[in-house]
């Protein structure tokens, strides 16, 4: 008899899932250090490259002595941190305006900006953001040349744009969320009646899971999927087919990133981060703490409120508790996303749960088994319709349908057949 999957196995799996996630962005995405050296070997040259504006030596050797720095942990060794990383945010902002390099414009107004939410009150976090504004500019002007920013900045402008910054910036963020749910609404309907179908199969395939394994088991189980047309690939398409626009659209939000600058949220504004910085964000261009927690609190009551099967609920909500969690750590230390960003997301959580609502607590269509018995294969009915899913042979009168949800057939007694006769 083959075994289930426990729900600790899946809990496991989806903590190697987010492990494989966070790893390979360290990877690829992670700050690349040089070799470690000797203290006095590293200041040593890394002095000599400042006096002689190397930038190149500046770059290479500025992260190691910076983590040296840091490592000794005395406000002198801090405050030379701060200046090094200075120097290298400098050098980052020149290369993004000679090579229009967005993204080079992205991580020198990062490091300008934990300089400043460091030491807000010094010289050094007034240089940092003197520095940030300038890399603001920088970053405009070259996405200003896409696409996406135009589409972006268009819906800003809808809204009153630059002549009334505390709501045309935040709600054009909400409105893209609202387009995009508008848009992708038929795709994730068949996506998830799709699921709920292939669930009302479930008491079938557990039947044939205690009387087969291994080969046979696959084999019986495809010919129960075949039998009533489903392709238990078929709900995987719609997601497909969705990807694109929300890169898309995350993409041009990307590239309008510096514009958010100008934008507030509530408590998202000068006042408030010059009372609590580092917690709360003077714009929308820069990370807000409380708004990440609201976003994994968002991601944990769309999880709460979209499962449909009892029997997986506990283990959707461990999950969806575990998600939010993740990702709420990810966005407070590895990933510093734009405000604006995390609105946009929250918007999309908050419509995806009403949808999924929606669907839970409409009727699905029953399943009804193929009268042809499944032999127009695997990939019959592609895409779940939302009607039953029977078939006509060359124009025939269809076949009486039944109704609910599909059942083992086991053979008449010869009382049954007696009855019908009559």
């Amino acid at each position: 008899m083959s075994q289930q999957p426990t729900r600790k196995s899946n809990f496991l799996q989806m903590m190697l899932i987010f492990a494989v996630v966070y790893l390979g962005y360290m990877l690829f995405f992670g700050s690349k250090q040089a070799e470690q050296a000797p203290v006095g070997d590293v200041e040593k040259t890394y002095t000599d490259a400042a006096k002689k504006n190397d930038g190149k030596k500046v770059l290479e050797l500025g992260p190691a002595y910076v983590k040296q720095l840091r490592k000794d942990g005395s406000g002198a060794s801090l405050q030379k941190a701060r200046e090094v990383e200075l120097a290298v945010g400098v050098e980052i902002q020149k290369e993004a305006a000679k090579t229009q390099n967005f993204n080079q414009a992205v991580l020198a107004h990062t490091q300008f900006e934990k300089i400043y939410t460091e030491a807000p009150d010094s010289a050094i976090g007034a240089r940092g953001k003197a520095e940030m504004a300038k890399t603001s500019e920088i970053g405009k002007k070259i996405g200003s040349q896409t696409i996406g920013y135009r589409f972006v900045d268009f819906i800003v402008n809808l809204f009153g744009g630059e002549r009334a910054p505390g709501f045309s910036y935040w709600f054009a963020a909400l409105f893209l969320a609202i387009i995009v749910r508008a848009l992708v609404w038929p795709l994730a309907r068949k996506q998830m009646i799709g699921f709920k179908r292939m669930a009302l199969l479930q008491p079938m395939i557990k039947e044939l899971q205690a009387k087969y394994q291994g080969p046979e088991l696959q084999q019986r189980t495809m010919k129960l999927y075949q039998r009533y047309g489903i392709n238990p690939l078929a709900s995987c398409l719609p997601m497909l087919v969705q990807m694109p626009f929300f890169l898309w659209v995350f993409w041009g939000m990307s590239h309008y990133r510096f514009d958010f600058h100008k934008g507030t949220f509530l408590w998202i504004n000068e006042q408030a981060a010059a009372s609590f910085p580092g917690i709360f964000a003077p714009n929308l261009g820069e990370r807000d703490v409380p708004l990440v927690v609201l976003y994994g609190l968002s991601m944990i009551a769309t999880t709460m409120l979209s499962v449909s099967d009892p029997q997986t609920a506990k283990q959707s909500r461990i999950i969806g508790i575990v998600t939010g969690v993740f990702f709420t750590i990810l966005f407070l230390t590895v990933l510093r996303f734009p405000s604006a960003f995390i609105l946009y997301w929250i918007g999309l959580n908050i419509l995806s749960t009403i949808q999924s609502v929606m669907i839970n607590r409409s009727p699905i269509p029953p399943l009804v088994e193929r009268p042809d018995g499944g032999k127009g294969g695997m990939f019959a009915g592609m895409i779940p319709k939302d009607g039953p899913t029977a078939n006509v042979n060359n124009g025939a009168p269809k076949l009486e349908q039944k109704t609910g949800a599909p059942v083992l057939h086991k053979p008449k007694s010869g009382k049954q057949q007696k009855r019908k006769k009559r």
